[in-house]
C-alpha cells in the first residue's frame, strides 16, 4: 500500500529545502594556498564551493584537523586551489549595465563602480594576464597587460536605441584587444578576422590571449563532467477518481500494484570538480496495473470497479543535489518533473448487480495517452558507483473530463550504476 502522498511529498519537499542547511556545514576541502597582505604565502587547505558568483572571502585551513578560519576580501591578496583555479585581489572599474533583456538602458549605458573584487585568473602570461569577474548583473572579463598594474575592463554593451524600437550591441572590447595588441606590435601572431569576429567569451578570448602569450590553453579539468548510468527498480502505482463519479466515494478502494522498471540517463555536473549539484535527464520503462472498487447498496450496482494496465514510457529531467558529499558516501535529494507517455490496455468498467450479474463495458473510461507530473527523489550513492533512491510522482490526472477524473500516482525504490570515471 502506498503511504499517504502529502506525507511522502511534505518528507521529500523537506529534504530538498534543507539543502542549503546541511550543505553549510559541511566544507569540501581542497589542497590549496592563501597569499596575505604582508605577501605571505600560507599552503594548507581551501574550502572550494560551489558557485556562479566570484567569491567575497575564502575559507582556510593549514591542516584538515584544524579549524576553518575565514578570510575577509580585505585579508588576502590571493587564493588558489592547487591544480583547478586561482583568485587575484583587484580594485578595478565594474560596469553596471544590464544584459537581460527586460532591464536594458535606453542609450549607450557606460556607468560603472568602482569596487574591490576577487577576479578569477584565467590565465597569465608574459604578456597579458586575462581575468574574469560574475556578480549578481553579469560575466565580464578584464585585460591586464604585464606592464600595468591594474586590469580593465573589456567592454560590451547592449541597449535600446534612442528613437528606434531596435537593440544594439557595442562591443568596444574588439579595439580595446587591438589596441594592446598593436602597443606591443603582436599583429602576426593573430589573424585580424579572428578578432574583428571576437565573441565575448571565456573560450574565444583564451584562445587570442594564448595565441599572444604564445603558451598553451588551460587544459580542460581531468574531472568527468557528466556520468552515465543504468538501473532498474519496483515501482508502486495506484489510481484513484475524484469529482463526480460513484467510485470517487470515500469507500471506494484502489489497489497498489507493483511492477519492475528499466531506467537509464545521464548526469551533467555544474561544477565537476565538487560534484555537489547536477543535472540528471532520465528515461524509464515501466508497466503498472490498477483498478478502483466499490460495493454499494444499491441493487442495480451493488459492485463497481475500473481496471487498466499502462505500458509506460518516461523522460524525466532533474536537478539534484548531494546533502551530503564524501568521497566514498553521498546523501542526495532533488526535484524535477516526469513527461509521461503510455498505452493503455485492458481498459475494462464492470458493474454487477444484487443477482451476480455482469456488465462489462471497454474503454468506458477514455485514458490519456501523455500527461506531465511532479517529482521529487532522494537516496544515497555507495563507494560511487551504486545508486539507492526513492522516488515519488505524487497524483496527477490521467483524464481529460470536466466532472471527475482519474489519477495515478507513483512511488519508485531504484537501484542504479554508474558507468565511466569517476
Amino acid at each position: 500500500m502506498i503511504p499517504d502522498s502529502k506525507i511522502i511529498l511534505y518528507f521529500l519537499l523537506g529534504l530538498v529545502f534543507s539543502f542549503p542547511a546541511a550543505s553549510f556545514g559541511q566544507a569540501n576541502l581542497k589542497a590549496g594556498y592563501i597569499i596575505t597582505n604582508t605577501g605571505d604565502t600560507l599552503k594548507g587547505y581551501v574550502d572550494y564551493k560551489e558557485r556562479v558568483n566570484n567569491p567575497q572571502n575564502v575559507s582556510f585551513t593549514p591542516a584538515v584537523s584544524e579549524k576553518l578560519r575565514k578570510f575577509s576580501i580585505k585579508e588576502c591578496l590571493a587564493y588558489g586551489i592547487d591544480h583547478m583555479e586561482s583568485y587575484e585581489r583587484f580594485e578595478v572599474n565594474v560596469s553596471t549595465s544590464r544584459m537581460d533583456i527586460s532591464r536594458l538602458s535606453v542609450g549607450l549605458d557606460t556607468g560603472f563602480r568602482r569596487d574591490t573584487v576577487f577576479l578569477k585568473v584565467l590565465q597569465k602570461g608574459k604578456i597579458f594576464a586575462l581575468y574574469a569577474y560574475t556578480d549578481n548583473i553579469k560575466e565580464r572579463f578584464y585585460l591586464m597587460p604585464a606592464r600595468e598594474s591594474e586590469p580593465v575592463e573589456l567592454m560590451r554593451n547592449i541597449y535600446m536605441a534612442k528613437d528606434e524600437n531596435a537593440i544594439r550591441e557595442s562591443r568596444r572590447y574588439i579595439h580595446q584587444l587591438n589596441s594592446e595588441i598593436m602597443k606591443i606590435g603582436a599583429e602576426s601572431k593573430v589573424n585580424p578576422g579572428q578578432v574583428r569576429n571576437l565573441k565575448y567569451d571565456r573560450k574565444s578570448l583564451l584562445k587570442i590571449v594564448s595565441q599572444v602569450n604564445e603558451v598553451q590553453q588551460e587544459q580542460r579539468s581531468q574531472v568527468p563532467g557528466t556520468r552515465l548510468f543504468l538501473g532498474t527498480g519496483l515501482s508502486a502505482n495506484k489510481a484513484a477518481y475524484s469529482g463526480n463519479n460513484d467510485l470517487s466515494a470515500a469507500s471506494a478502494k484502489s489497489k497498489t500494484f507493483y511492477a519492475p522498471l528499466l531506467s537509464g540517463g545521464i548526469d551533467v555536473f555544474l561544477n565537476p570538480a565538487i560534484g555537489k549539484t547536477f543535472v540528471r535527464t532520465e528515461v524509464s520503462f515501466l508497466t503498472s496495473k490498477n483498478e478502483v472498487s466499490l460495493e454499494t447498496k444499491d441493487s442495480y450496482k451493488s459492485f463497481l470497479s475500473h481496471s487498466f494496465e499502462r505500458l509506460g514510457f518516461c523522460i524525466s529531467p532533474q536537478v539534484i543535489h548531494n546533502i551530503y558529499n564524501a568521497p566514498g558516501f553521498k546523501v542526495f535529494a532533488g526535484v524535477g518533473f516526469g513527461l509521461n507517455f503510455s498505452r493503455t490496455s485492458n481498459n475494462r468498467s464492470i458493474r454487477k448487480n444484487y443477482l451476480g450479474e455482469s456488465t462489462v463495458i471497454e474503454n468506458n473510461i477514455e485514458l490519456e495517452n501523455f500527461n506531465y507530473s511532479f517529482l521529487a527523489r532522494t537516496g544515497v550513492v555507495i563507494h560511487k558507483r551504486v545508486e539507492l533512491s526513492l522516488a515519488y510522482l505524487p497524483p496527477v490526472p490521467i483524464t481529460d473530463y470536466v466532472n471527475f477524473s482519474v489519477t495515478a500516482q507513483r512511488v519508485s525504490l531504484g537501484l542504479n550504476y554508474f558507468f565511466g570515471k569517476n
